[in-house]
């Protein structure tokens, strides 16, 4: 840390004020001390994009998705499999955040 450090009377009301906030708002003492920032923005920036996926494309992403997964069950191709997977790993992470960006979105009504 660059510049002036505090004095001992400044370090004391700093001590004084942090100790009044954790006893007025322990959720937001808890959240604080628990808070992860880059996964929490990484998170946060995959949600907003769920938001603008439309429901029709992701209902058709999970039923293609179920058709490539029986296919690769009865042929046990290559073809099959990759494609269910590069199909399935998108419809993995986009229909939970989409679930979570909705959720959010009705708190805040």
């Amino acid at each position: 840390m660059h510049g002036r450090t505090l004095s001992a009377r400044e370090r004391q009301a700093l001590a004084e004020i942090e100790a009044g906030l954790r006893a007025a708002d322990t959720r937001l003492d808890r959240e604080l001390g628990t808070m992860r920032p880059r996964t929490t923005r990484r998170f946060t920036r995959v949600v907003r994009a769920a938001e603008r996926v439309p429901v029709a494309a992701l209902i058709v992403l999970v039923s293609v998705s179920f058709i490539f997964l029986r296919a690769s069950l009865y042929d046990h191709s290559a073809v099959d499999l990759t494609v269910f997977g590069l199909v399935w790993v998108p419809a993995l992470v986009l229909v939970p955040a989409r679930v979570v960006a909705r959720r959010r979105g009705k708190r805040r009504r």
